[in-house]
């Protein structure tokens, strides 16, 4: 094939009429089916994701307290990257036992994890139950990392109403950008990011500061 996407469009659209042929144990270990399992989440009927949902389970379950660097956490960590880019646009249907095993992982690398493990955490904010964003959201904007920080900053688009402790925090990351200089050199992006949702409309006037 010209290009990969088409290998794997058609790898996909083969598999999902052949759904037993699919090598779903192996999401997490091998990048030459990754992208192929994540097109077929996208459109395969809930009924066929059972399967993917249990193997995900187990996985969180053996990982939730593993220790960074180990095989059991590294392959936690790519579950649920995996789950956030499958379920992108359906996060509805992981089960809720699912998104709170997700929930306590993510906090668990706020306590032991270094920074990277935090970051990849923070980026799957988006697939935990929603009663945990606020907490792990307050966490993630705590770090010293500013790469957390920032991933925490875009996540927050997430919260129906912000938290005056997260709120506290965002003004600081606010001015913390227009004392680097970096909110006058990246203004389109925060400008779009505090436009929408509504919850982060009163943000929007710490840019013309």
């Amino acid at each position: 094939f010209v290009h990969r996407r088409f290998h794997e469009y058609f790898c996909a659209r083969f598999i999902k009429q052949q759904i037993d042929l699919a090598p779903i144990d192996r999401f997490a270990e091998d990048d030459r089916w990754r992208e192929v399992l994540v097109l077929l989440c996208e459109v395969l009927p809930a009924d066929n994701l059972m399967r993917i949902f249990d193997l995900i389970r187990s996985t969180l379950s053996k990982g939730e307290k593993s220790k960074s660097g180990s095989f059991e956490h590294k392959k936690t960590i790519e579950s649920i990257r995996f789950l956030r880019d499958g379920f992108r646009s359906r996060v509805s249907d992981i089960p809720q036992d699912i998104r709170l095993l997700c929930s306590s992982f993510i906090k668990e690398q706020f306590k032991e994890g270094n920074s990277l493990d935090q970051k990849r955490a923070t980026e799957a904010i988006g697939i935990v139950d929603y009663e945990s964003i606020p907490s792990i959201l307050e966490s993630a904007l705590s770090s010293t990392s500013p790469r957390v920080r920032e991933t925490a900053i875009q996540s927050c688009r997430l919260l129906r109403v912000v938290p005056q402790p997260i709120a506290e925090k965002i003004r600081e990351y606010i001015y913390i950008l227009y004392n680097s200089g970096a909110l006058f050199r990246d203004y389109a992006t925060y400008s779009v990011l505090f436009s929408s949702p509504s919850s982060l409309n009163s943000f929007s006037t710490y840019l013309w500061m």
